[in-house]
């Protein structure tokens, strides 16, 4: 099995069979400890494979592709800690493709501590999104993003202290997260 992950890897895939296969069929082998050890090593190597191919898309701007690896990540090795971020980019590539439900769905396998929410999401309004992520995650923290200058009183006016007015700057955005996490 090749030491970097940037290799082909369909040997690992045939070694964590033949162990898988020894340790059932041999299930007291004095040395299963270490098989198991080495089906773990073995997956983890996999999963970071996965996430290297994953990232390579998605700094492309390859969604659908990335979507495609984040979901292996989050389906197949949920026990390498990997899921948060792969569970955030496989919802940001699903709204990058216009996929608002599959993107939300992502989202509410995971907490997070802010949300920043669009209140013009195409098909879906930014409020009911708020609404279901808050019904999900009672202590996410929303903070509404807009583009239209009357929306920022209206949202005062429900009582949304954090919100962004675009175009705004990363400095905005740090400050408006601060300050939901104050809350």
């Amino acid at each position: 099995v090749p030491s970097s992950i940037d290799r082909d890897l369909d040997t690992a895939t045939s070694a964590i069979e033949a162990y898988s296969r020894l340790l059932k069929d041999y299930p007291n082998y004095e040395h299963a400890a270490d098989a198991e050890k080495k089906i773990k090593e073995l997956k983890r190597k996999l999963a970071q494979k996965e996430d290297y191919i994953a990232n390579f898309y998605y700094k492309r701007e390859l969604y659908q592709a990335a979507a495609g690896r984040y979901a292996v990540i989050v389906d197949q090795f949920s026990e390498f800690g990997m899921n948060r971020d792969s569970l955030f980019r496989l919802a940001f590539s699903y709204e990058r493709m216009g996929e608002y439900k599959k993107a939300l769905d992502a989202l509410s396998r995971s907490t997070y501590d802010v949300a920043i929410v669009d209140l013009s999401l195409g098909e879906e309004d930014g409020r009911d999104v708020a609404k279901r992520i808050e019904s999900l995650h009672p202590r996410t923290k929303v903070v509404f993003m807009t583009g239209f200058a009357h929306a920022a009183s209206i949202l005062e006016a429900m009582g949304s202290t954090s919100h962004l007015r675009m175009p705004f700057e990363i400095a905005d955005v740090h400050r408006e997260v601060l300050k939901a996490l104050a809350q």
